[in-house]
């Protein structure tokens, strides 16, 4: 967008500065990642408080077994967390999709 710009502005005669414009573009593309950002972290935060009573029970499990069987539970529960928060992104994001 800053070579768009710097062109249009010097086929139009306009004064325009080269460093503000690559500046301006910079800041454009990260606002958008932001917005990205924000909105993903949203959805972290929900789903972790409608899971906060299942969190705190595995928790719970978790210190009371020991050895392999706790290791086997902390990769369960891992494998779970990220494949839920997975399919609430994508739902997301299909959510998006369909609604423009």
């Amino acid at each position: 967008s800053a070579i768009v710009w710097n062109v249009g502005t010097w086929y139009l005669g306009l004064p325009a500065s080269s460093s503000h414009t690559l500046i301006g573009s910079i800041l454009g593309g990260q606002t958008s990642i932001m917005a990205t950002f924000t909105r993903i972290l949203r959805l972290v935060v929900k789903e972790i408080s409608a899971l906060s009573f299942t969190l705190a029970g595995s928790v719970i499990v978790f210190f009371t077994l020991s050895g392999q069987t706790r290791r086997i539970a902390l990769i369960a529960t891992a494998v779970a967390l990220v494949l839920h928060f997975t399919n609430v992104i994508l739902e997301s994001r299909a959510d998006t999709d369909q609604n423009g």
